[in-house]
């Protein structure tokens, strides 16, 4: 049997409850309700509109902190982990400010400094660097940073997420961006010898764009440059109100070389709006796969795009969404219940009344999914979902935000590894 042969065995095996009849009924539930909500813990809080999250270990500590942006508020903050369990709220900072709209924010070592920066883009029509300090000491201390606005960025479009990347293969860190509303565009600033020059970064368009929704720099096609997947969620409109459906969803786009030139290519379309998407080897054939969603009014779908043929050929299976949930927005996937098996936790947007915002479906052994609860219905429209080991216990927590009721940025305890040392406790005392 050859690897990918194993590799197609394993994706049966692990997408196999999405091809019985009915779709959502291969989607198991806990008896009862679906389970007991995962411990919440604050980040941050007390502003509008917390709009994302990204990890980077800004104070060099060895822990993952946090940066976001906050739409409403107009702010960009730090948080960092405060140690021990990561209960909260963490020591927080703001880096940037007067961004109202601001829609993404990445850690990133800009200028080479050894420190890391923070890359924002804002609805308000601008990309902005913010200069940390290279004194950890200092990392929360306002007056440490300093933010740089990209003067191509000002002016010609809403910019809604941000990504870096060494575009052209010099060494340093370039800056790809993404708007939203038509017309918009992705393109890519080169990053000059001087980077704290905002006038020195020129802008190239790669590609129109309806409504930015993932930008993720990677070398898809293996010629040793830097690629861009990204995710459209709706159709272009030209300047005469003509509807262009045909880059619309997850595509990725080809690196002709040094950044000169691009080419789209499809990894999957159809009806809806497509949210965020997530790339990862779900097969364990060593290729990567693309998960992905659309959502909307009358769409809740997301979907395992298997990657058959060097992201040129894709075998396509529907994951059901489970029951008492918002609209699909992001996916992550990892071992979350540490049985060995790749599972998916989810985030949405709407999740209204007693609708859950975070919800996790479990890999069960021999194919299928059950359905377990991670947010409950506290919160109603989440960002993206990161799985990260928060507290340290060895399972994976999964950290987001929350925009509507203002939980701000939070993340959930997983409860694997506490329940399974209270269940070898309570063993050892029976058995003492």
């Amino acid at each position: 049997m050859t690897a990918r042969t194993r590799g197609r065995t394993r994706a049966v095996a692990l997408v196999s409850a999405v091809v019985c009849a009915g779709g959502l009924s291969a989607v198991a539930a806990p008896a009862g309700a679906a389970g007991t909500p995962w411990v919440r813990h604050t980040i941050a809080s007390g502003w509008r509109g917390a709009d994302g999250v990204h990890l980077g270990d800004v104070n060099g500590d060895g822990r993952d902190d946090v940066t976001s942006g906050w739409e409403q508020e107009g702010i960009v903050t730090v948080s960092l982990h405060p140690g021990g369990t990561g209960a909260g709220p963490w020591p927080t900072v703001t880096v940037g400010s007067r961004l109202h709209g601001v829609e993404d924010a990445q850690f990133v070592d800009v200028d080479g400094d050894g420190a890391l920066d923070v890359v924002s883009a804002c609805e308000c029509r601008r990309l902005t660097v913010h200069f940390g300090p290279t004194d950890p000491g200092r990392v929360l201390d306002p007056s440490a940073w300093e933010s740089v606005t990209l003067a191509e960025s000002v002016g010609f479009q809403r910019w809604i997420k941000v990504a870096i990347a060494d575009v052209d293969g010099d060494g340093r860190a370039d800056i790809v961006g993404g708007g939203k509303a038509n017309p918009a565009t992705v393109g890519w600033f080169r990053a000059p010898a001087d980077p704290r020059d905002g006038a020195a970064w020129p802008y190239a368009a790669m590609s129109p764009v309806a409504w930015t929704m993932s930008l993720v720099p990677r070398d898809v096609d293996g010629d040793e440059d830097t690629d861009v997947v990204l995710s459209d969620r709706l159709p272009i409109i030209e300047p005469d109100g003509h509807r262009r459906y045909e880059l619309r969803g997850s595509r990725w786009l080809e690196n002709l070389g040094g950044g000169a030139g691009w080419v789209n290519h499809p990894i999957g379309f159809g009806g809806g709006e497509h949210k965020f998407l997530h790339i990862v080897d779900v097969d364990g054939d060593g290729g990567d796969d693309v998960l992905d969603g659309v959502s909307g009014a009358t769409y809740n779908r997301s979907y395992l795009r298997r990657n058959t043929d060097r992201w040129l050929a894709w075998e396509v299976t529907e994951i059901p969404q489970p029951a008492g949930v918002g609209q699909y927005l992001d996916v992550a996937a990892d071992d979350v219940d540490r049985d060995g098996d790749r599972d998916l936790v989810f985030s949405y947007s709407h999740a209204d009344g007693d609708l859950s915002g975070v919800a996790l479906l479990a890999a069960v052994p021999g194919g299928g999914w059950e359905r377990r609860e991670v947010s409950g219905p506290v919160g109603t429209k989440f960002d993206n979902v990161v799985l990260h080991d928060v507290d340290l216990d060895g399972d994976l927590d999964a950290i987001t935000s929350e925009q509507v009721e203002q939980l701000g940025v939070i993340w959930y305890e997983n409860p694997t590894y506490s329940s399974l040392r209270a269940s070898r406790a309570r063993t050892s005392s029976a058995s003492g």
